[in-house]
């Protein structure tokens, strides 16, 4: 129930402190592949935070099949070149075993209105494990 509150409360305050210009909101579904389960189907959600600093972004998952599950993480882009978006991953996992997870990811840009995106990250928790996020967003 505390992760609820959090969660809720963290969405609540991006979404009033964004400026008045149009932010880069993406919408679109993927997999991940992991230990337990091995296969998942995700919803994912990621807005530009340039009310803060122009290459933070956050991200929230849910992955619905077959367990629900939830994921929000900040996303801050080291570099852009070539349409290439390499970024590095933090953030927090709501499950039956919460924890925590850092690592990897990439845009790809591949339309101006679809992006295909990568993530590998490590999730520490009780029962810590890898995590391989593959799909497509699109740009709302």
């Amino acid at each position: 129930m505390k992760a609820k509150k959090v969660l809720f409360t963290f969405l609540v305050i991006i979404l009033f402190s964004m400026s008045a210009r149009s932010q880069a909101i993406k919408a679109g579904l993927g997999d991940e592949l992991r230990l337990d389960p091995p296969l998942s189907l995700l919803t994912k959600v990621t807005f530009d935070m340039e009310f803060l600093d122009p290459a933070l972004r956050t991200s929230l998952d849910f992955i619905f099949l077959p367990e629900l599950r939830g994921n929000l993480d900040i996303h801050y882009s080291f570099l852009s070149k070539d349409n290439l978006n390499p970024y590095g991953i933090a953030g927090v996992n709501f499950s039956r075993m919460s924890g925590f997870n850092l690592g990897g990811g990439m845009n790809i840009p591949i339309t101006n209105k679809l992006d295909g995106f990568v993530e590998a990250k490590y999730i520490f928790r009780y029962n810590p494990e890898a995590s391989l996020k593959f799909g497509l967003l699109f740009i709302l």
